[in-house]
Parts: C-alpha cells; structure tokens; sequence
C-alpha cells in the first residue's frame, strides 16, 4: 500500500508542477498543441483509473512518465524562447548603439543628446 501511496504522491506533485510554456507559439497552434496534450493525458488517467493490479502500476508509470517527457519539452521551449529574446535584445543593443538615440528619445532627455554630439 506505501508504494500506491508513493506513486500517487508522485503524481499528484508532478501534476501540480506541470506547466505549458509555449507563449512564443502563435496562439491556435499553442492551444491545439495543449489540447492534444490533455486528451493524451486523459487517455493515460482513464486507463489508469480502470487498471487492476499489477496494471494499474504501469498505467501510473505511464503517466508519470508522459508529464516528466511533457515537462522535459516545456523546458526546451523555454530556453528558445529565452535564447531568442536574449538575441533579439543584443540585436537592439548594436542597432540603438550603431544608429544613436532616437529622436524621440532625445525630447526626453535634452541635455543627453547635445551632450553626446
């Protein structure tokens, strides 16, 4: 009985830690991903809920293992898309740094542009 209670545990903290951190996606491609992703999930949970034994085991590995594979690519994602605002930030940075402030931000701050001229 531990190791049902353990495994359930497992998956109960698994669960509450399961996130989708695709933002960077356009939102009907993020939305029927997350929707293939529940119904694959549930798919998993149902035949865990009707599993007896030695099966119901396996269908609880299964989905512990679907939420670790799940939570593995999240991760993917958002180094991606992290690595991508961090290029798209240093990309700003040479272009403000080759082409000056901006006049609009020169109104802000006068003194800074006849400073830097």
């Amino acid at each position: 009985m531990k190791v049902k209670s353990t495994v359930a545990i497992g998956i109960v903290i698994a669960l509450c830690s399961f996130g989708v951190f695709a933002q960077d996606k356009e939102p009907e491609k993020m939305g029927g991903m997350m929707k293939e992703q529940d119904a694959e999930l549930d798919k998993l949970v149902s035949q865990m809920n009707s599993a007896q034994g030695e099966q119901k085991m396996s269908a609880m590995a299964a989905v512990v293992s679907k939420l670790v594979e799940l939570r593995k690519k999240d991760h993917e994602d958002m180094a991606a898309m992290h690595k991508k605002t961090q290029s798209e930030m240093e990309s700003r940075k040479k272009e403000k740094a080759e082409t000056g402030p901006s006049d609009e931000h020169s109104k802000h701050h006068p003194l800074r542009s006849t400073i830097t001229k």
